[in-house]
């Protein structure tokens, strides 16, 4: 029997590679040493580019998708979770709470139903608030 596989895949909505300026860009501050070992050396800024390490791989976004207009979490999301691009669909960016429109889309197919398939076993992590804490709650994607 083969050895599982794991991805973790880290997104921080509203998160972008800056500059590699500390001042500005708390990415750049040398404050998230597994991130560093997991990207060889290299921090999470906007001049490391698309890397691949043994470990991780680092893809750059661009948000806009090729849409006028700034960026919104329901349309942004859908297109990282389905591969398709909502914006160009919809002709707008959306957000920040899914419509309709936005929900046929992930209905089209999200990463996690994709990931169901024998042998596999999605979870999602998100955050729930909770007073003034920000505790993580894990959801099957199954």
């Amino acid at each position: 029997m083969s050895a599982r596989k794991r991805v973790i895949f880290i997104f921080l909505d509203g998160v972008g590679l800056g500059p590699d300026d500390a001042q500005i860009n708390p990415l750049a501050a040398d404050e998230f040493p597994t991130l560093r070992v997991l990207l060889d050396g290299k921090r999470a800024v906007e001049n490391t580019g698309r890397l691949s390490t043994r470990a991780a791989e680092l893809a750059p976004t661009d948000a806009q998708l090729g849409v006028r207009g700034r960026p919104q979490s329901a349309t942004g999301q859908a297109a990282l979770l389905t591969g398709i691009n909502a914006p160009a669909r919809l002709g707008e960016h959306y957000g920040p709470r899914p419509d309709a429109r936005v929900r046929a889309v992930l209905d089209e197919g999200a990463f996690f139903v994709a990931c169901a398939r024998p042998g596999l076993a999605p979870i999602s992590a998100m955050p729930i608030r909770s007073g003034t804490s920000m505790p993580w709650r894990a959801v099957s994607g199954c």
